[in-house]
């Protein structure tokens, strides 16, 4: 061995290097669920125009590469034109209530609180429907999507319902809205 020098080092910078890009791909990606929550709590629901001026400016404040800019502009696009969204643009033009980036704060005992926001929660003539919009990556080697993310969301939608039940609210559905697809999960 010479002096100074470690002969694990070549492997050792490698696994630094993974780690590092593993570390930047998820900031990129918690980057990217930020500013889609935050475009969807600002666009205009019922603009005939897009939101293109409002996602750029969204994109550019999170410092998103162009790549992700444009997923940006993909999921606001696909949440806007989904069905799920249309229904919540029909409530709100029959006088019903439209809710966005609800907050909520529920104790779990004497010692704990569970705090959130829930994305949209409409009320429609038989009931609220909450939405929770959701940006992951859909894994290609899934067979069945509704149940990848059933699994993986169904605590977190039964925390929200429960707590809008608790404030007697009725709740007609649970939902989650798949951003890159504009596709809907019914959870409840």
């Amino acid at each position: 061995k010479a002096a100074g020098r470690d002969p694990d080092a070549p492997a050792a910078e490698q696994r630094y290097t993974e780690d590092r890009a593993l570390e930047a791909a998820a900031a990129r990606g918690v980057r990217l669920g930020v500013a889609f929550h935050e475009a969807m709590e600002r666009v205009d629901l019922f603009a005939s125009d897009g939101s293109e001026a409002l996602v750029r400016e969204v994109a550019t404040r999170h410092r998103l590469d162009p790549k992700s800019a444009g997923l940006l502009h993909a999921m606001v696009k696909n949440t806007l034109s989904s069905k799920l969204l249309d229904h919540a643009r029909a409530s709100a033009l029959s006088g019903r209530r439209v809710l966005r980036e609800l907050p909520f704060i529920r104790p779990q005992d004497s010692q704990t609180i569970e705090e959130g926001k829930m994305d949209l929660l409409f009320e429609a003539e038989d009931g609220w429907i909450l939405v929770d919009y959701k940006t992951d990556r859909i894994p290609e080697e899934a067979e069945d999507v509704k149940t990848v993310f059933t699994r993986k969301y169904a605590v977190q939608m039964r925390e929200y319902v429960e707590a809008l039940r608790d404030r007697s609210i009725r709740i007609k559905a649970a939902c989650l809205l798949l951003a890159r697809t504009g596709d809907t999960v019914q959870m409840e």
